[in-house]
């Protein structure tokens, strides 16, 4: 009977493994950090784009980009104060430090 079991025995770091490598991870590395306003929720990425490393597969290059901006922006979000309730888990966010121009005054 033990034996039977282990034959049925589930390798928990096999299956660990297999989804890290599905996922990125939320480590973001810039040499240069970027501007961010957490109340826009917005991000000023100030990292000189690299033309080599964009080379031939610029859109795959800028998705890369654009993913790891985002990923930075949703860390920034997830390092305030949050509050849960019934349906879900809220952050409040800070008042905006940068005027972003509008149509109309």
């Amino acid at each position: 009977a033990q034996m039977e079991s282990n034959k049925n025995a589930v390798d928990v770091d096999k299956i660990l493994q297999a989804q890290s490598n599905r996922y990125k991870t939320i480590d973001v590395k810039k040499d240069i950090l970027p501007d961010v306003d957490i109340g826009n929720l917005l991000l000023f990425d100030r990292q000189p784009v690299d033309t080599e490393w964009i080379g031939s597969d610029k859109e795959s290059s800028l998705q890369q980009i654009a993913r790891d901006n985002t990923q930075w922006l949703i860390n920034e979000v997830w390092k305030l104060p949050t509050q849960q309730t019934q349906d879900a888990l809220l952050v409040q966010l800070p008042e905006p430090t940068t005027v972003i121009a509008r149509e109309k005054p």
